[in-house]
């Protein structure tokens, strides 16, 4: 690594702003929501609570669950299971999922 390249947890941190704004843009809203509603949503949300128990206020918590999620990636068996490709990050893959299960249902 050169001289000028950020700290490894400063690149984690644009990588996931990276991943969140396509997220946030790229896929529709009601993906987005519907991945709120379903049960990984729901641990997600879970994560955000837990951070705001421990003190973080809302967007520090929020970035907290993303950067955690981000770094979670889908395995074998998790892909076998929903055919989220294996290696994706959890919150791209899971969000992802349910924009292809919404573009599915007639």
């Amino acid at each position: 690594m050169g001289h000028d390249s950020p700290p490894r947890q400063v690149r984690q941190r644009l990588a996931n702003s990276d991943a969140v704004y396509c997220i946030r843009y790229c896929c529709a809203e009601s993906a987005v929501r519907d991945f709120l509603d379903s049960r990984h949503g729901r641990h997600f949300a879970d994560d955000v609570a837990n951070e705001l128990f421990d003190g973080c206020n809302l967007p520090n918590a929020i970035a907290t669950a993303v950067e955690r999620w981000m770094s979670w990636t889908v395995g074998r068996c998790l892909s076998r299971e929903t055919g989220i490709p294996r290696g994706l990050p959890y919150l791209v893959g899971f969000v992802t999922d349910c924009e292809i299960m919404a573009d599915d249902a007639p």
